[in-house]
Protein backbone atom coordinates (compact mmCIF):
# COMPACT_ATOMS: atom_id res chain seq x y z
CA UNK A 1 0.00 0.00 0.00
CA UNK A 2 2.89 2.44 1.35
CA UNK A 3 4.51 1.72 -2.36
CA UNK A 4 1.22 2.94 -4.81
CA UNK A 5 1.29 6.32 -2.31
CA UNK A 6 4.75 6.56 -3.27
CA UNK A 7 3.54 5.97 -6.89
CA UNK A 8 1.15 8.19 -6.89
CA UNK A 9 2.82 11.14 -4.98
CA UNK A 10 5.17 10.76 -7.63
CA UNK A 11 2.62 10.83 -10.09
CA UNK A 12 1.25 13.85 -8.73
CA UNK A 13 4.65 15.84 -9.42
CA UNK A 14 5.85 14.64 -12.67
CA UNK A 15 1.73 16.04 -13.86
CA UNK A 16 2.84 19.30 -12.01
CA UNK A 17 5.81 19.50 -13.52
CA UNK A 18 4.70 19.14 -16.88
CA UNK A 19 1.92 21.12 -16.37
CA UNK A 20 4.05 24.31 -14.84
CA UNK A 21 6.46 23.60 -18.19
CA UNK A 22 4.04 24.30 -20.54
CA UNK A 23 2.46 27.19 -19.18
CA UNK A 24 5.66 28.99 -18.64
CA UNK A 25 6.57 27.99 -22.09
CA UNK A 26 3.15 29.54 -23.35
CA UNK A 27 3.47 32.85 -21.33
CA UNK A 28 7.24 33.28 -22.88
CA UNK A 29 6.58 32.69 -26.26
CA UNK A 30 4.17 35.73 -26.64
CA UNK A 31 5.48 38.62 -28.61
CA UNK A 32 7.35 40.34 -27.11
CA UNK A 33 7.19 38.34 -23.79
CA UNK A 34 10.42 38.94 -21.11
CA UNK A 35 11.35 35.77 -19.62
CA UNK A 36 10.78 36.19 -16.14
CA UNK A 37 7.27 36.16 -17.54
CA UNK A 38 7.39 32.39 -18.46
CA UNK A 39 9.05 31.67 -15.14
CA UNK A 40 6.07 33.77 -12.64
CA UNK A 41 3.80 31.96 -14.83
CA UNK A 42 4.84 28.27 -14.53
CA UNK A 43 5.69 28.95 -10.63
CA UNK A 44 1.83 29.71 -10.72
CA UNK A 45 1.37 26.36 -11.06
CA UNK A 46 3.86 24.68 -8.88
CA UNK A 47 2.31 23.05 -5.68
CA UNK A 48 4.41 22.55 -3.20
CA UNK A 49 2.93 19.65 -1.65
CA UNK A 50 3.15 18.19 -4.89
CA UNK A 51 6.96 19.21 -5.98
CA UNK A 52 9.54 20.32 -3.53
CA UNK A 53 12.43 22.49 -3.90
CA UNK A 54 11.26 23.52 -7.37
CA UNK A 55 13.55 25.27 -10.37
CA UNK A 56 12.71 27.25 -13.16
CA UNK A 57 14.31 28.01 -15.54
CA UNK A 58 14.25 29.43 -18.86
CA UNK A 59 15.94 29.29 -22.13
CA UNK A 60 15.69 31.66 -25.15
CA UNK A 61 16.83 31.63 -28.84
CA UNK A 62 15.63 33.17 -31.78
CA UNK A 63 12.70 31.18 -32.24
CA UNK A 64 12.02 29.43 -29.77
CA UNK A 65 11.87 29.13 -25.36
CA UNK A 66 12.59 26.17 -23.78
CA UNK A 67 11.12 26.24 -19.99
CA UNK A 68 12.59 23.32 -17.65
CA UNK A 69 11.17 22.65 -13.81
CA UNK A 70 13.01 20.26 -11.93
CA UNK A 71 11.99 19.23 -8.30
CA UNK A 72 11.64 16.68 -5.76
CA UNK A 73 8.23 14.62 -5.20
CA UNK A 74 7.34 14.08 -1.75
CA UNK A 75 8.68 10.62 -0.38
CA UNK A 76 6.91 8.74 2.02
CA UNK A 77 10.11 5.99 2.17
CA UNK A 78 13.75 6.72 3.23
CA UNK A 79 15.65 6.39 0.10
CA UNK A 80 13.31 6.70 -2.79
CA UNK A 81 13.85 10.52 -3.16
CA UNK A 82 13.61 11.18 -6.92
CA UNK A 83 14.18 13.85 -9.08
CA UNK A 84 11.73 15.00 -11.79
CA UNK A 85 12.39 17.24 -14.47
CA UNK A 86 10.27 18.23 -17.39
CA UNK A 87 11.18 20.50 -20.07
CA UNK A 88 8.91 21.59 -22.75
CA UNK A 89 10.24 24.30 -26.01
CA UNK A 90 7.78 26.44 -28.19
CA UNK A 91 7.67 28.16 -30.91
CA UNK A 92 8.05 32.14 -30.41
CA UNK A 93 6.02 34.15 -31.84
CA UNK A 94 7.19 36.75 -34.76
CA UNK A 95 5.46 40.16 -36.58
Amino acid sequence: MLLSLQWALHSWGTATAAAAAQSGARAATNYLADPDIGIAAAKELINPSALKNAKVAVRENTDSVTVTVTGSPISLMPGWETTISKTVTASTEHK
